[in-house]
């Protein structure tokens, strides 16, 4: 796994069970709070909320090499700390404690996300294509294509592949027309 960090803060990962605990040191610095006991303070008024993998306590070694118990959080965990917490940065904290999860749960978040950004990208140059070569019904047809393109990227990355089919017929519809007009502008990638 990469390294983990939220803002200015680089959280020292430990894998439990293969999953992610940070300590509650490092969570209450990444939440803004001034002394680390405030996570603590959280987690026992509302302790009852917890299940048992989201909070261990696990016994660390210190900079003076002495034993220490404690307490870690999952990314479960985390994001419940932070829903308690009053933070400014707790909303943003929750959100980028999801992302993180969605990443460990699915593994091709990352691809999907990319070929997103990717489908977007050249939905975008293929209508921007369109509005300065092509007139009329063929501009249209095009523009349709970029519109329901759109929508399948909308509704989730699942269909990306229905977006790709569309992007594919537009592209072929656009180099049939420029190659039998001469007059398009060829379709930069």
């Amino acid at each position: 796994m990469n390294a983990l960090a939220f803002r200015n803060v680089t959280f020292d990962v430990k894998k439990i069970n293969n999953q992610i605990y940070i300590t509650s040191a490092q969570l209450a610095q990444a939440l803004g709070y001034a002394e680390d006991r405030s996570v603590s303070n959280i987690y026992t008024r509302n302790q009852d909320e917890f299940t048992d993998a989201m909070s261990v306590v696990i016994n660390l070694s210190t900079t003076a090499n002495l034993k220490a118990d404690t307490r870690v959080f999952n990314l479960r965990g985390c994001h419940l700390i932070a829903m308690f917490a009053k933070t400014p940065v707790a909303k943003d904290f929750r959100k980028w404690a999801l992302d993180v999860l969605d990443k460990e749960l699915n593994p091709q978040f990352e691809v999907k996300r990319y070929d997103y950004q990717r489908g977007r990208q050249e939905i975008d140059s293929l209508r921007d294509w369109a509005m300065s070569s092509l007139e009329g019904k063929n501009r249209e047809r095009v523009l349709e294509h970029c519109r329901e393109s759109e929508k399948v990227l909308v509704r989730g990355w699942t269909e990306i592949d229905e977006a790709k089919n569309h992007l594919v017929i537009a592209v072929a519809m656009l180099r049939r027309w420029s190659l039998s007009w001469g007059n398009a502008a060829p379709l930069q990638r």
